[in-house]
């Protein structure tokens, strides 16, 4: 009998085991196999904005002629076209499985998904930085499909990418001689031959610098009056998805620079135009104060304006007369007021500190110069430049 009574509780055992094990798949299939159907389609009013923005950003800019400089439209690839057959479509769940990647003109009508999250991309083609060729249009949405529904994405048409393209005057090109102009961005540099204007160079937003590398070139290329193979920076701009930027670099030591020539603005995107005068911002080879103040231990030539002397922590001295000989403040800007946007300068004793302290020489003030030394982290509480070696004042 006590055999007979564990047989019954050992069969029991197993029959709830069997049990167990053919009903836990089935409720797993069904929390899976909640389904969603999925249609995808492009907002027709983004697309015709998109089209109409390549067909006339060229020649809206063709006519653009300050300083002698002329957007010339035969000068523009062919290229220059939104292909709508060429839109790419790219459908990625929450870990990273891709259901769809290919042209968006061959995607099902419908797509039948589990339910739970989703990336979707759709972008007017294939895109890397720094092309010569027109904006990226498109957008990258993420939704969220729900069990036993339907779910219809309307994807917009928009610019995701900014555009920059550089002209150089024959005084440049005369100083400049190298092919060593280059875009940046990030840690990527992009080659902007002399040879190769009126061309836009598209970027996704960020700060993208430009910089004349004349190690790229050879030294016959160097400037007569600076025998040196430094980098020089020229100018950086905060590039936005919607900004197209047109710039004139020039060298004009004559001249003040003229800033913005002009500014417009459309309902599908920014429009700059400049007139860089590279001999104002940056003598070759040389550095601003803005640079300078976060690249602590470089030995750099800094350029600015002297602004004034008697510096502090937090403020310095802007007229005559001044009580300090052993230092002077320079700022990219003549008319600078604030501590933070410039930096002190150590005057070493000897003719250097003769010839510029303000004491001396109140007719200094608002001299552009261009001075030789190390940036340190602290000199009266702010980065300064100390171990000076050599001057140059210019008109």
């Amino acid at each position: 009998m006590r055999n007979r009574f564990f047989e019954v509780v050992f069969l029991v055992g197993i029959s709830s085991l069997f049990l167990s094990c053919i009903k836990m798949p089935i409720v797993e299939e069904e929390s899976g196999d909640k389904m969603c159907k999925l249609t995808i389609g492009l907002d027709e009013g983004s697309l015709n904005d998109a089209i109409k923005i390549v067909e006339t950003f060229v020649t809206d800019d063709s006519e653009h002629s300050e300083s002698g400089t002329k957007w010339d439209p035969d000068l523009i690839p062919n290229r220059i076209a939104l292909d709508t057959l060429k839109y790419l479509l790219k459908i990625e769940d929450s870990k990273g499985l891709v259901l769809y990647d290919g042209l968006y003109k061959d995607r099902p009508q419908e797509l039948e998904v589990r339910a739970g999250n989703y990336t979707i991309s759709l972008l007017s083609g294939s895109f890397k930085e720094g092309v010569q060729d027109i904006p990226l249009f498109g957008e990258v949405k993420k939704v969220k499909a729900i069990a036993d529904s339907s779910l219809t994405v309307k994807l917009v048409s928009k610019q995701m990418t900014g555009g920059i393209r550089i002209d150089h005057t024959s005084n440049f090109r005369n100083y400049f001689k190298g092919l060593g102009l280059y875009f940046r961005k990030d840690t990527n540099e992009y080659k902007c031959r002399y040879t190769m204007p009126f061309k836009y160079f598209f970027f996704y937003p960020g700060e993208v610098s430009v910089y004349y590398k004349n190690k790229d070139g050879h030294e016959s290329f160097t400037p007569y009056d600076k025998p040196t193979y430094k980098d020089t920076f020229i100018l950086k701009r905060n590039l936005k998805a919607t900004d197209l930027v047109s710039i004139v670099l020039d060298y004009d030591l004559s001249a003040i620079n003229s800033g913005n020539i002009g500014f417009k603005i459309d309902t599908n995107r920014n429009r700059y135009y400049n007139i860089h005068n590279v001999a104002f911002f940056a003598p070759y080879g040389s550095v601003s104060v803005v640079y300078a103040r976060t690249h602590i231990g470089d030995t750099v030539d800094l350029y600015g304006y002297i602004v004034g002397g008697d510096a502090t922590g937090s403020n310095f001295k802007r007229s005559a007369p001044f009580n300090s000989k052993t230092h002077i403040v320079v700022a990219k800007e003549n008319w600078q007021t604030l501590r933070e946007k410039t930096m002190a300068i150590e005057l070493p004793n000897g003719n250097i500190r003769k010839e510029l302290n303000l004491v001396d020489n109140p007719d200094m003030l608002k001299k552009k110069i261009v001075i030789h030394g190390v940036i340190v982290d602290s000199y009266f509480s702010e980065p300064g430049l100390k171990n000076i070696k050599w001057y140059q004042l210019y008109k």
